[in-house]
């Protein structure tokens, strides 16, 4: 007969073990006391099972806030008494389900936690991973950099037509999925196109590695005697939407 003590569930809690006794009229022995904070005596025996046996939430975007897609989970094999422990509250939001055994979970926020299943004599720790926002390949070649004009550039031409940014060149030329966008000071919004791959500038500025990765976005006339923040923004990746990369004025 195994045993199995829970300790403190912290992040990912490994896969629930199903111990069944082996041997007919064998007596399991006592239960060591749990310090998992759960309130009651660890079991000594797993005899309940949970389907799925755990829960992985993709990419959830919305920003800040993931957007809610609740997941149903069936537990069989407990008796009475059933109670569900989420490990990490902030993580996910646990459910009474519409069918008997079963409970809804709710994901909140990127990060990991773990359900555990318990009716006093048989428990079932299910790990549960909430996914945050995939960032696209090109920010691998990491920060995209405001490049011509310079950051906190002044004196900028009204028509100078496009905005040029650059990156490292890490895993090849690619632009980042974005679209430029420009706030002024006096309350104006400026909308530009999609980036796209740009030869360097005939002046490169000081600083940036030869190979860097050049995109580009084409913009309207500037108004006069405007300060602008660049923000890039992405009507198909929310939750990384009007990132500030730097400003400059005319």
């Amino acid at each position: 007969m195994k045993r199995l003590a829970l300790a403190g569930f912290a992040a990912v809690a490994a896969l629930a073990a199903v111990l069944v006794g082996c041997g007919g009229g064998s007596t399991p022995p006592p239960a060591p006391a749990s310090t998992s904070g759960f309130g009651s005596r660890a079991p000594a025996a797993y005899l309940g099972s949970v389907t799925p046996p755990q829960l992985f939430f993709a990419n959830l975007g919305g920003g800040p806030t993931p957007t809610p897609t609740p997941t149903t989970i069936v537990a069989s094999g407990f008796s009475g008494g059933l109670t569900v422990l989420v490990t990490a509250p902030r993580i996910v939001t646990v459910t009474p389900g519409v069918a008997p055994g079963s409970f809804t979970v709710t994901p909140l926020a990127a990060g990991q936690t773990s359900l555990v299943l318990n009716d006093g004599s048989s428990a079932v720790v299910v790990p549960v991973i909430v996914g945050g926002c995939l960032p696209p390949l090109a920010f691998l070649n990491g920060p995209v950099t405001l490049g011509v004009p310079a950051d906190r550039q002044t004196g900028v031409a009204r028509s100078i037509g496009r905005v040029l940014f650059w990156q490292h060149n890490f895993i090849g030329q690619i632009a980042p999925p974005f679209t430029l966008r420009l706030v002024g000071s006096d309350g104006s919004v400026l909308n530009g196109t999609l980036l796209s791959l740009a030869a360097p500038p005939p002046v490169v500025p000081p600083g940036v590695p030869a190979d860097a990765v050049w995109s580009a976005a084409t913009i309207p006339p500037l108004n006069a005697d405007t300060l602008y923040q660049a923000q890039l923004i992405s009507a198909d990746i929310a939750c990384l939407y009007q990132m500030p990369l730097g400003t400059f004025s005319t």
